[in-house]
């Protein structure tokens, strides 16, 4: 009788998501969703992640990404990353992080690229939305009904104060309000939303 062979890849089945998701597999890689030319999805380990993650130009790369100033070694830069832009970071961004955090920040990483992985958010409720238009093409009254209705959105569904009353958004002048605005259409806005949906 012959031996079954361990499983390397996510222990979940790769029909069960969408092209492109990334998830920890059973060997501690990094797996990725791709689809076979005949339409059939299958995981397939991310090439060159430990390689990439110790490359001191990504972290670099990832440190003016996210605007952040830490320093020290690979690992502490890693560490700096996650402490501060953690949750707003792409998961793929995540994954190159991986390999140089210490095993109980590993676990809480990987652990929310597969939450990331199983909970696709289509509808965000308002929280975020794709920019209509440039801001500096916006009137002020459009950038104050836009500034309303973030504001509305995510203090209903995270009940926190965004510091973003009517008569503040009165009394700023336009270039500030473009300047809180922006944050709202960004990439890094999308993911903190989708972590509160």
């Amino acid at each position: 009788m012959g031996t079954q062979k361990a499983r390397k890849g996510p222990l979940a089945s790769a029909t069960q998501y969408k092209v492109g998701t990334v998830m920890k597999g059973a060997n501690g890689n990094m797996w990725k969703i791709v689809a076979t030319a005949a339409g059939i999805k299958r995981w397939n380990r991310v090439q060159g992640t430990q390689k990439a993650a110790s490359s001191i130009e990504t972290l670099r790369a990832l440190k003016k990404k996210y605007r952040v100033t830490t320093t020290g070694t690979k690992e502490e830069i890693a560490q700096g990353l996650w402490r501060v832009r953690g949750r707003a970071m792409k998961s793929e961004d995540l994954t190159l992080l991986l390999p140089l955090l210490p095993p109980k920040t590993k676990k809480e990483v990987s652990k929310l690229i597969e939450d990331r992985a199983e909970k696709t958010v289509t509808d965000y409720k308002g929280m975020w939305k794709p920019q209509p238009k440039p801001l500096s093409q916006m009137s002020r009254t459009e950038l104050i009904r836009h500034l309303r209705e973030f504001r509305d959105a995510w203090e209903k569904i995270t009940s926190r104060n965004t510091d973003l009353s009517d008569e503040r958004l009165a009394h700023e002048n336009d270039k500030g309000l473009r300047e809180l605005l922006e944050f709202y259409y960004t990439e890094e806005a999308k993911i903190l939303a989708e972590e509160w949906l």
